[in-house]
């Protein structure tokens, strides 16, 4: 369900900017990300140590980061894309004009999430494509799915808000509740003040009209609800009735 996430309300060059952020926190601030066009496979580039993809397990050497975004109306089958382009990116690293050179860690970050479905899903299917083209990559490649982006950003709420137009509903009921939270003791007074003063003003009868020259006297004095009852058919109502008297 990664359409749900909302991620696709980006567009492919605000994708990559968001994941080379992400990754600017999961690796280090030794990232470079590149300008648009050609870039031999590397959306971001990383070179040195990380504490990814834990702090135990530490990978080292030449990293690529490669960003694919896919729109819902881009095809009908978002696993099946997603193959397809890591298969073209396996092709160009095989390709010796492509004058690509092969990292030591790869990550594919997508919008979308791979079927984890053993051996058949996207996931395996994806690792099994690099583990025959590339044996040396097997263990050093990583897919993050739209889950994962998700995730990241939970991790990081300072960097989604240079993105809340991806924001879910779900994010903004969240923000508007934690607002109201901060502002209850504020609203609480601020409502009190105005219920308060508006009833203390109109209490008072504008009898002026009617030619009253003196105190105008409070509403309660004038009028008052008296409860009827009709056994007959059961019914009960209250029936109001004016006291005003002529002076």
């Amino acid at each position: 369900m990664p359409d749900s996430y909302d991620l696709t309300q980006l567009d492919p060059n605000t994708f990559e900017h968001l994941v080379n952020h992400l990754a600017l926190r999961a690796l280090g601030l030794g990232l470079t990300g590149f300008s648009p066009g050609s870039d031999g496979g590397r959306d971001g580039y990383f070179e040195g140590e990380a504490p990814y993809p834990s702090e135990i397990d530490r990978w080292s050497g030449c990293w690529y980061l490669q960003s694919k975004f896919h729109k819902p109306n881009l095809s009908k089958d978002s696993q099946k894309w997603l193959l397809s382009q890591i298969r073209a990116e396996l092709k160009e690293f095989k390709n010796p004009e492509s004058g690509r050179k092969l990292p030591d860690n790869w990550i594919v970050a997508t919008n979308i999430d791979p079927s984890g479905t053993p051996e058949t899903g996207a996931f395996d299917q994806a690792r099994e494509l690099v583990a025959k083209e590339f044996p040396e990559l097997k263990d050093n490649f990583h897919i993050w799915g739209g889950r994962k982006i998700l995730d990241l950003l939970i991790l990081n709420p300072e960097i989604s808000d240079h993105y809340r137009h991806f924001l879910t509903p779900g994010n903004i009921l969240t923000e508007i509740f934690n607002q109201l939270k901060d502002a209850q003791a504020e609203a609480k007074t601020i409502l009190r003040f105005l219920i308060l003063s508006q009833l203390d003003d109109q209490q008072y009868t504008k009898l002026e009209q009617a030619g009253s020259t003196g105190e105008s006297p409070g509403i309660h004095q004038l009028f008052v609800d008296l409860p009827f009852r009709c056994h007959e058919y059961n019914y009960f109502m209250c029936v109001n009735f004016n006291f005003i008297k002529s002076k």
